[in-house]
């Protein structure tokens, strides 16, 4: 009986150990996004929804709107937004930082797609109802992965104020690839260190980088934008970089290190398939500068 009782202490000991080592956390946390595969975008250039809606709750903090049929869930998702608020310190400049920016939060229809979607340049979050319906059946895990989708939004929101998505579209399609690549990471870590105080903003990135053989929409989506847009040789990668530092948060320590890790990272094929499209974007636009010399030597 003595026997057992140490037995059972030390596999209690055991497994306390585990539940606090960052290492087991890496690998799990890891494990989990990787076993995803391709994750789902939620990153939109683009309008996703032209029905006419109606500010069932207008407020001058958090607007939110939707269809009339869904004013019950506009009010739940505000009183879950108000809830977060009440966190911690970070959570509460979060969403300072959305009604500063006047950000408007839009009900969308049912989606399993997808649980949060900031539009780049529209001051929105879309929200599907059954993000919010399924938060309220008051489930841990739930609730802490709804709260994290505000916050990935959040950021993302941060990012565009900051004009990272801006700046890298006049990039080459390899750089603008990296920014939206390190865009999705960081508001990915972001919102586990907004919900869990054991991370850091490099811990968590030490994490997190391994999944970005995951992220091909994103790095992809950042490619061919940078292939569509007119190419500025003055904006730094390192600099572009630097913005995604964010009050609340430890800065990232070793820019050059992120931009290497997630250059070797991003899928091999993918990254085949970018520098093909880079070299040809770069070759087109030095033939584009002879031409305009030429022709201010003519002038």
């Amino acid at each position: 009986m003595g026997k057992n009782t140490q037995l059972i202490n030390k596999f209690k000991n055991a497994s306390l150990k585990l539940q606090k080592s960052r290492i087991l956390k890496i690998l799990v946390l890891s494990g989990i996004l990787l076993s995803r595969g391709q994750l789902n975008s939620d990153l939109s250039a683009e309008e996703p929804h032209t029905q006419p809606i109606e500010n069932i709750i207008p407020n001058p903090e958090i607007n939110i709107v939707c269809e009339n049929e869904d004013k019950e869930i506009a009010q739940n998702l505000k009183n879950l937004l108000l809830d977060i608020e009440d966190d911690n310190e970070i959570s509460k400049s979060l969403i300072k930082t959305l009604e500063e920016n006047n950000i408007t939060f839009e009900i969308t229809d049912e989606n399993d797609s997808y649980s949060g979607s900031y539009i780049i340049g529209e001051n929105k979050i879309i929200i599907p109802k059954n993000t919010i319906t399924n938060t309220l059946q008051n489930d841990t895990e739930t609730i802490n992965s709804f709260k994290r989708t505000i916050t990935h939004e959040t950021i993302h929101m941060l990012q565009d104020k900051k004009g990272i998505f801006n700046d890298a579209k006049q990039m080459s399609p390899l750089d603008c690839s990296i920014i939206y690549t390190m865009a999705e990471l960081d508001a990915i870590c972001k919102s586990y260190i907004a919900t869990d105080n054991s991370w850091n903003t490099n811990s968590a990135f030490e994490c997190f980088k391994n999944i970005t053989s995951c992220l091909d929409i994103y790095s992809k989506q950042g490619a061919y934008i940078g292939k569509s847009n007119t190419y500025n040789k003055n904006l730094s990668l390192d600099d572009v970089i630097k913005k995604f530092n964010q009050a609340g948060f430890d800065d990232y320590t070793n820019i050059t290190e992120i931009i290497n890790t997630i250059k070797e990272k991003i899928r091999p094929e993918i990254m085949a398939e970018i520098q093909v499209m880079n070299k040809e974007y770069l070759e087109k636009e030095k033939t584009k500068n002879i031409i305009i010399a030429k022709n201010f030597e003519k002038e």
